[in-house]
């Protein structure tokens, strides 16, 4: 066990790398700062995925900073050589960035190409390292590998694997999103007491509910059509042609997807090759006109594949139910977020694999206004009720105290 730095005042010095550069993790930051931390937002720019409010506003204290990383081009997400080499390099400016910074802590959810050499550095300068487990890497990466090279493909999937459980038991701290992901890391071998369960969160202060004719929904003509809306991104864990499915089914309505990437090439070929009309793709929208563009929804669509199970929560749902709108899911009925939707309740859920349940369930939606209308609002009610970012942020901190004693 390495003996880190004694800190006995209350006033630490803390990283948040959060690689992609979502919304609530620098929401997260900004309440750090504003407990007293100095802080430090760190994030990948050279990555394509819905941003969050990544820029300074007059409401922020100066102890609070903003730090972009970027090589000088976007990652080839979904070229894994490409990607590996890529990471590496990311790795090694990261650590460049922050090793003048003198930190307390660092907070990182980064692949495991990343997170190794920055753990390895942390080790060596006597830095805790808290590894925020947004989804287990090798899941989909090995789906890849096994389709591309087969038994190479198992083999390779398994060192991955291997690798990223060792970089998790090494973290001095894990945080997990669900209580789903403690118990499979306890049967890996994580002691309880190295691992911490906080759900991801939304917004909420950013997150209004705004009618649907709004400004967004005028610039592309929705005011008058039914919408189901996907936004976020749509990658390997995702089956876009779920949505290809609805638009056929619901000629009279508009499918609205707003994403960028793999999915997104999937949708333009099969949009362009079947002639479907009522499916609208979009690029990533700014941060501040989100409430805007889910507002503009009738339906919200998540989708997430079988083979994520249990161990990816999309964050999506979470901006969904501050949007105060129904959900329509095709989820593992395991995983935490189509739990969560049937609870509250704020919407549907189906397997991933069940089309035609998919569709019905669609259908149903599109003629109960009244079911509509009572999923949003317990939606609504449930993050105004959870997310708040004062109880949130002092979790965070009471986790990081304990690494300075």
């Amino acid at each position: 066990m390495c003996s880190f730095k004694l800190n006995l005042g209350k006033k630490m010095r803390l990283v948040i790398h959060d690689y992609p550069g979502h919304a609530f993790p620098v929401q997260l930051s900004r309440a750090l700062a504003k407990m007293g931390h100095d802080v430090w937002h760190v994030w990948s720019s050279d990555i394509e995925a819905p941003r969050g409010p990544l820029n300074y506003q007059p409401t922020d204290p100066k102890n609070f900073h903003l730090l972009p990383i970027s090589l000088g081009k976007p990652l080839a997400k979904y070229n894994l050589i490409k990607r590996l080499f890529t990471e590496r390099s990311y790795a090694r400016a990261l650590i460049r960035a922050i090793e003048p910074l003198n930190v307390d802590v660092i907070l990182s959810n980064p692949s495991p190409i990343v997170q190794g050499p920055l753990l390895n550095w942390c080790k060596r300068q006597k830095i805790p390292l808290v590894s925020w487990l947004q989804d287990l890497y090798y899941i989909p990466v090995r789906k890849v590998l096994v389709e591309k090279f087969w038994l190479a493909g198992y083999v390779f999937g398994w060192l991955l694997k291997v690798y990223e459980l060792s970089i998790l038991r090494r973290s001095q701290k894990v945080v997990l999103i669900a209580d789903s992901f403690k118990e499979f890391l306890s049967a890996e071998g994580l002691p309880q007491d190295s691992m911490v369960v906080i759900p991801n969160w939304a917004i909420l202060e950013e997150m209004p509910v705004r009618p649907k004719q709004n400004e967004w929904t005028k610039k592309y003509d929705l005011s008058s059509s039914f919408v189901y809306l996907y936004s976020g991104t749509l990658g390997l864990k995702h089956n876009p042609q779920l949505l290809i499915d609805l638009a056929l089914s619901q000629p009279e309505a508009k499918i609205v997807v707003v994403t960028q990437g793999l999915g997104r090439n999937f949708l333009e070929k099969e949009k362009c090759s079947q002639g479907i009309d009522n499916l609208i793709l979009l690029d990533y929208q700014p941060f501040e006109v989100l409430p805007d563009v889910l507002g503009a929804s009738d339906v919200l669509v998540v989708l997430l594949e079988k083979e994520a199970g249990v161990f990816s929560v999309p964050s999506k749902v979470l901006n969904y139910f501050c949007a105060g709108k129904p959900v329509l899911g095709a989820i593992p009925l395991v995983n935490a977020a189509a739990q969560n939707i049937l609870a509250i309740p704020a919407g549907k859920v189906v397997e991933p694999d069940n089309m035609d349940g998919f569709v019905k369930a669609a259908e149903e939606l599109a003629q109960s206004s009244t079911e509509r209308e009572t999923f949003g609002k317990s939606g609504r009610k449930y993050a105004e009720h959870t997310f708040d970012i004062t109880k949130i942020g002092s979790r965070f901190e009471t986790i990081f105290k304990s690494l300075m004693v």
